[in-house]
């Protein structure tokens, strides 16, 4: 975990410069609230709308995928899974 600190007089100059109309500071916040805005009236993610289900079926349930591992081509279930290193499984991402 990090830890910022900030001395009062940074503090006291970033506050007189959300007082400026034009000022970085102020179009930053400005920038910063507007993304936030548009996000907050997003559905929330959950964890169980996932592209592809756990072999349990049950979307609560974790699993992962390795980002170098695939399908056992040579076996018609695809398993074990064999490592391609180097090469990124793209169902490692849903």
């Amino acid at each position: 975990m990090k830890l910022y600190t900030l001395d009062e007089t940074c503090l006291e100059n970033a506050r007189a410069g959300l007082k400026q109309p034009f000022s970085p500071l102020q179009l930053a916040l400005s920038k910063l609230v507007s993304e936030a805005d548009i996000l907050r009236r997003e559905a929330p993610e959950s964890v169980v709308h996932k592209k592809l289900r756990p072999a349990s079926g049950d979307a609560h349930d974790y699993y992962s995928l390795g980002t170098y591992w695939w399908p056992n081509p040579r076996r018609p279930n695809g398993l074990p899974y064999i490592r391609r290193d180097g090469h990124i499984n793209p169902q490692c991402e849903n």
